[in-house]
């Protein structure tokens, strides 16, 4: 059951101030009363302000179904990111409407607040439509402006804009039912601040009725009436503002170098363009979409907020936690078995660790908060990676380590002073002694024992500046030798040398003398000998002696060969040596 009503005429009939209400009830209960004294009103405003004063209204309760089946309507705004206009739409809360008089669109008010000086019109219709009692309507009708207060005294911040359609009773909707949303007309807006936050849908019973000041008695409360129904306008449904600008949030702000934060920002291109406003620690303010903080301490870690803000003032804002990245310090070039202190900085808390991808030949120790040492061994080769971390960001230093040239000794390890050796490679690079006073080396790889000891010799390659060692030459010394017995010895006699054992012993003149390995010696002949020694254990040749081979004297008695006692005889040579008695007791000789 429902109500119809209609106003008959506005003739002389009963006078009652400005207006007469006679009103025919049968058996009304008190909503269905109250529900009608407001649609009354709603008709009292529409003839206020004019020249007739009189009115008849014929209210009859009816049980026949002449009423409209659609019962509750809301009105929606949505702004419209594609066409940058905002859609005013119709929800139907509950009924349907299928007949052509259920259908039919009778006088409505659908009323916006916008604030003071912004243009609105309407800028397209979608529904009803005309000639549309068969469904074959396309024309939609008008919804044009009836009516405007600007800047009324009781909210001069904003002006009130009221919108009907044109040509009700006569435009028709598609059949309708309980959840549609139809949208009936947009609006162009000149200007949008805050956001849109001013622009609105009228709430009736809260926003200034008619009698408020300002508002020259104009009603902008929402009506909705169809199917020749009182309004069925229940509220507005939550309004649908331009979109706020979306951030996409970085998942983790990126360490490539210092402080990096990658935001990416959008909108609607109704809504651009886009500005920023970063704060951060340390008074950090940016105007950006990005942040880069080169090089960053780690006074500059922290909370950093953006906050995007589109063409009509719409906010959206974002917190990133950022940390500096640490310096790990530059990334080195070093040669296999060398030793590194690590230390980094920014801050000098933080802690090592080796790649796991890092080849053999590397060890990390002593890893104290901020430095560490790292051996690389003598077989070590390749490119190693240690990474300085601090929370969530790290630096990571490259350490290349180029390989130690092979060396090796291609002559004999072991030598005896002023002999030579060869060491490899003999070329591309240059060669030092470590025991200089023992040995010299060239660049082309020839050693030369000095002295006895021992020598290793070092090559340093010119490609790589890298150096290898050789393994230990030994020099043994000279033998030691020497004449224990005369200095020079007749033919046929002999002296001796010394050592007398642990090698052999050679005379380069045999003829002249002879010498066996106890180092007796034997002249053989007049002349001049070099006697030389070569230790068993070492090879070594000691320096030769020279040994004079004298020749025995020619002696002969020139007086008697037999004398008597107490007699004498002479004998030559007389000069330049001395005679001797093998036998004194018998004969004496004098010089």
């Amino acid at each position: 059951m429902g109500i119809y009503y209609k106003v008959l005429e506005y003739h002389h009939f009963i006078q009652i101030n400005k207006f007469t209400k006679l009103i025919l009830l049968l058996d009304v209960d008190p909503k269905l009363f109250n529900k009608l004294n407001e649609h009354i009103m709603n008709i009292h405003d529409l003839i206020s302000n004019t020249s007739k004063s009189f009115l008849l209204l014929a209210i009859c309760l009816i049980s026949s179904p002449l009423i409209s089946q659609v019962t509750s309507v809301n009105y929606q705004l949505k702004y419209n990111i594609d066409s940058c206009w905002y859609d005013a739409y119709l929800i139907i809360n509950s009924g349907s409407a299928t007949s052509v008089n259920d259908r039919t669109q009778n006088s409505s008010r659908y009323s916006i607040i916008v604030p003071v000086g912004t243009n609105i019109n309407v800028i397209r219709n979608y529904l009803p439509l005309q000639n549309n009692q068969t469904y074959t309507g396309t024309d939609p009708v008008e919804w044009n402006i009836n009516a405007v207060v600007g800047a009324p005294t009781i909210d001069p911040s904003h002006d009130y804009y009221r919108f009907a359609p044109l040509l009700d009773n006569e435009s028709h909707y598609h059949d309708l039912y309980a959840g549609d949303t139809l949208k009936l007309f947009s609006l162009s807006v000149d200007t949008i601040f805050d956001c849109g936050s001013g622009i609105r849908i009228f709430e009736n019973t809260i926003d200034p009725g008619p009698t408020a000041p300002g508002m020259g008695f104009i009603n902008f409360s929402n009506i909705f009436r169809i199917g020749g129904s009182l309004s069925i306008y229940n509220e507005n449904s939550p309004q649908i503002f331009p979109d706020l600008p979306y951030i996409e949030v970085p998942l983790v702000p990126t360490c490539n170098a210092g402080i990096e934060i990658d935001v990416t920002a959008s909108t609607s291109s109704c809504q651009a363009p886009l500005s920023y406003v970063w704060t951060g620690p340390d008074s950090f303010i940016s105007t950006d979409e990005d942040i880069v903080i080169l090089p960053a301490e780690t006074i500059n870690e922290g909370d950093y907020k953006i906050k995007v803000t589109d063409h009509f003032g719409c906010k959206d804002s974002l917190t990133v936690f950022a940390f500096n990245k640490p310096n790990a310090g530059n990334d080195l070039v070093v040669c296999a078995g060398t030793v590194l202190g690590l230390s980094g900085t920014s801050p000098d808390t933080g802690s090592w660790a080796a790649a796991i991808s890092n080849p053999g030949g590397a060890l990390l120790s002593n890893t104290n908060p901020g430095s560490a040492n790292v051996s690389f061994d003598l077989g070590a080769e390749g490119l190693y990676r240690f990474i300085y971390l601090n929370a969530v960001c790290s630096d990571t230093m490259e350490i290349t380590v180029l390989p130690l040239p092979v060396t090796n000794i291609t002559g004999d390890q072991t030598l005896c002073i002023d002999e030579t050796t060869t060491l490899s490679p003999g070329s591309g690079g240059s060669w030092i002694s470590n025991n200089p006073l023992n040995a010299m080396v060239s660049n082309d790889g020839l050693v030369t024992a000095l002295a006895a000891g021992t020598g290793t010799f070092t090559f340093t390659s010119f490609s790589t500046g890298c150096s290898g060692t050789t393994d230990t030459v030994t020099i043994n010394p000279t033998p030691s030798v020497s004449i224990t017995g005369t200095p020079n010895v007749c033919v046929g006699s002999i002296t001796t040398l010394v050592p007398a054992s642990g090698g052999t012993w050679a005379s380069d003149l045999p003829t002249v003398a002879v010498v066996d390995n106890s180092g007796l010696v034997t002249g053989m002949s007049e002349g001049t000998v070099l006697l030389t020694y070569t230790d068993t254990m070492t090879g070594c040749l000691s320096d030769p002696l020279s040994l004079n081979v004298l020749p025995t004297p020619v002696i002969s008695i020139i007086g008697n060969d037999i004398i008597c006692e107490n007699s004498n005889t002479n004998l030559i040579p007389d000069t330049g040596g001395t005679w001797i008695s093998t036998n004194p007791v018998v004969a004496v000789i004098i010089n």
